[in-house]
């Protein structure tokens, strides 16, 4: 039996047909698939979103303190007689002797100079910095130090502070602790519209003490931290925190360099309800907002949870990195949550937008909603294109959404 040529052609198409038929279901198994995925993860993140909401107007009503010139101690009366007012002698000591004697202190309108031992407050201290008043650190060659520590601290409002550290004057290159601001295991700690610029390492710092006892219910409100050598502000052990309009700019010196770092130490180092709202973050040599997350892995599962609001990032490295390899796992223990970008807006100047390769943990949920993409040529990529760009960066096979949507 001869077959003719429309046959032969048949008989070969035919098992490239039933091929063609067979992938096409599994695309469309696929999307179909892909979509209630990418529902599910926005369901998620719509509960979360809600969550933090909720949680930080809690907590803004609880942290809410006044304080006033006329009821607060003036640390002018503690200083000897004939101080000078130009911040070259050094008054540490009595300083320090105001905020032991006092609760509620006010700075003078002068620069004072502190030495590498720092102030140390305690519960229930609230400090207003004066307009013209400013910490200036002496000189030192010390690797770690913090020019304003709380330690173990309930209920401390600072209010205005100024510092600048010793980053073009210390005395010596090594170790990058030295911090504007350090608060550890403490809580129900308010900052608002602190200027804080050249420590020689983080302007700001939130963790844990050497026990493991970590920061909770901090609220940070209109920080302007720049030209510090390490980073900007850290948070390493902490929950219940709200970065709320910070302004970080100009970071460099060591190491990572970013304007926020979410960096834990230990895996059992604590990173809960973090929501940093509004950012600007600017010129940094690292990143504009970093999660490094890959040391929680060593214990027990842990979970995160962080919210990152209308960032604007503008010439760092890259607006954003995100890190969790599980390779770091000692005994297939997972670290798992979410991590939302609600609406940034990231100018790319030649660097990739963000950095989410280093996101090898499939149990985190990272979902960047709305964004906006800034070029080169300073003109604003459509949805579709900056979706597009966003997507290059991800590392297969993990829970990274993109998502046009309002919340």
């Amino acid at each position: 039996m001869k077959l003719n040529i429309f046959e032969i052609n048949s008989a070969l198409l035919y098992p490239l047909r039933l091929s063609f038929y067979i992938l096409l279901a599994l695309i469309l198994l696929s999307s179909t698939t892909q979509k209630a995925t990418n529902s599910k993860a926005l369901s998620q993140v719509k509960v979360y979103v809600e969550a933090h909401a909720s949680s930080k107007k809690q907590f803004e009503r609880n942290t809410s303190q006044n304080i006033t010139v006329a009821n607060a101690y003036d640390v002018s009366g503690s200083l000897p007689s004939g101080y000078v007012k130009d911040g070259s002698k050094d008054y540490t000591t009595y300083i320090q002797q105001a905020l032991d004697a006092h609760d509620d202190i006010v700075f003078p309108a002068f620069p004072l100079l502190v030495n590498e031992t720092g102030l140390k407050l305690h519960s229930n201290h609230n400090l207003l910095f004066t307009k013209g008043s400013q910490l200036l650190l002496k000189p030192s060659s010390k690797q770690n130090y913090d020019i304003i520590a709380i330690r173990e601290c309930n209920n401390v409002s600072l209010s205005s502070p100024v510092i600048k550290g010793d980053k073009f004057s210390h005395n010596g290159s090594g170790g990058e602790w030295g911090m504007g601001i350090g608060i550890y295991a403490s809580t129900n700690i308010r900052i608002t519209s602190a200027d804080i610029s050249e420590t020689w390492g983080d302007g700001i710092y939130i963790g844990s003490n050497s026990g493991g006892t970590i920061s909770s219910d901090i609220f940070i409100d209109g920080a302007y931290v720049r030209n510090c050598r390490r980073n900007g502000i850290s948070i390493t052990s902490a929950k219940n925190v709200t970065l709320q309009n910070p302004h970080v700019a100009d970071m460099e010196g060591t190491l990572p360099e970013d304007g926020i770092d979410v960096e834990p130490n230990t895996h059992a180092d604590v990173i809960s309800n973090i929501n940093i709202i509004s950012p600007l973050t600017e010129n940094n040599k690292g990143y504009g907002i970093e999660f490094s997350l890959s040391k929680l892995y060593g214990g027990e599962n842990k979970n995160i949870d962080a919210m990152v609001s209308d960032h604007v990032d503008v010439s760092s490295r890259a607006a954003a990195y995100i890190s969790c390899d599980p390779k770091n796992a000692v005994n297939g223990e997972t670290v798992n949550g979410i991590i939302t970008f609600q609406t940034p807006k990231w100018r790319r100047y030649g660097q990739n937008a963000w950095d989410p390769y280093g996101l090898k943990e499939k149990n985190i949920i990272l979902a960047i909603v709305n964004p906006i993409l800034i070029n080169d040529n300073d003109q604003q990529l459509d949805q579709s294109a900056a979706v597009t760009v966003l997507k290059k960066e991800i590392f297969p096979e993990t829970q990274v959404y993109i998502f046009n949507v309002e919340l």
